[in-house]
């Protein structure tokens, strides 16, 4: 439990960091809420993900260091638009070189509001980095090092100023040339170990396009993104009812949950 404090990045901020980066942005027109058309990816990403995270998601893409293609950026994109009520995220922890951001969901657009609302003022959120950076160290094995992981996403817990990290999924889009044999029982591996620490890898293999009409293509794809969408979304539910022990529910005259003691120590949520 921790009052979490961060530097949320500005639009102008978040443009002046793109155009370092090399990406065009597109016109505004002023009086008018959409954005005019410039880009076909940026009209496909921003609808999703706002327009600072797809400025972000653009300038990942034309970092030479980034592993980031345009596929798998379509595919974060529709997994992270799935956690929101709303395409609207604060961007944090803003840095280059590299290239490194995080978008966080607003506590009013959670997903999870019916699930807890029961609960007084408690909300969730989710922060969500792409090409986040993991040592080896952390994992149960060990060793020296970093990886990069397509994409990791953290589910907080929040009453008042309190926030509590209760559960890391982690998502990876193989892509067409992963699929060496030394990569894939790495992963494997890897994989494993972060499950066993109970943060689950969810991976989305590429679709071959050769000898596939662009239409059925792209339905294929959307239904899979939609696929790993619902669960990851499932299993952060069942992380969240993981931790309330309903033997230990307490009611008032009304029939209203009055106390809950939890399996970790969420004793904060009772005040």
């Amino acid at each position: 439990m921790n009052r979490l404090q961060q530097i949320k990045a500005s639009y102008d901020q978040v443009e002046c960091f793109a155009r370092e980066c090399g990406v065009s942005l597109p016109s505004i027109c002023i009086g008018q809420p959409d954005i005019i058309k410039d880009s076909k990816f940026y009209d496909s990403l921003s609808p999703q993900i706002g327009h600072k995270s797809t400025l972000l998601m653009m300038s990942l893409l034309n970092d030479r260091r980034s592993h980031a293609s345009r596929e798998g950026v379509e595919a974060i994109a529709r997994i992270v638009s799935r956690l929101t009520l709303a395409p609207v995220f604060d961007i944090i922890n803003l840095s280059k070189e590299p290239i490194r951001f995080t978008m966080q969901t607003l506590p009013q657009n959670s997903i999870f509001s019916e699930d807890l609302d029961f609960l007084r003022d408690t909300f969730t959120y989710f922060q969500i980095t792409p090409e986040s950076i993991e040592k080896h160290i952390n994992l149960p094995q060990g060793g020296r090092g970093k990886y990069k992981a397509d994409l990791r996403i953290d589910l907080f817990i929040i009453k008042k100023n309190c926030h509590l990290n209760l559960a890391t999924t982690f998502f990876e889009y193989d892509g067409a040339h992963h699929f060496i044999e030394s990569s894939v029982r790495n992963d494997k591996y890897r994989d494993s170990s972060l499950a066993s620490m109970g943060a689950p890898t969810f991976r989305m293999q590429h679709i071959e396009k050769k000898g596939i009409e662009k239409e059925k293509y792209k339905q294929k794809f959307n239904s899979l993104c939609e696929h790993h969408a619902k669960n990851i979304i499932e299993n952060f539910r069942k992380k969240i009812y993981d931790h309330f022990n309903p033997t230990y529910l307490i009611y008032d005259d009304n029939g209203v949950p009055s106390q809950i003691n939890f399996k970790l120590d969420l004793s904060f949520l009772n005040k």
